[in-house]
């Protein structure tokens, strides 16, 4: 029993270490940029955040602050 157990770890043991690979993120054009201080920067290489301006149907402005990293 205890080789069977010890098996399955190992089987399984890949699987669980390449379940932790980051999602790839799309930034969306016309993004505002900020480093981890909140301060503004020009491009998403250097960004930790970024922020989204949408209008909704009753034409209400809303931002949408979104960390990068």
């Amino acid at each position: 029993m205890r080789r069977l157990f010890f098996l399955f770890t190992l089987l399984l043991l890949p699987f669980s270490v390449l379940a932790q690979s980051g999602a790839k993120h799309h930034i969306p054009q016309g993004a505002i940029f900020y480093n981890r201080n909140w301060k503004g920067v020009n491009n998403a290489n250097e960004a930790a955040y970024y922020r989204l301006l949408a209008v909704d149907d009753r034409g209400q402005k809303m931002f949408y602050d979104i960390a990068v990293r």
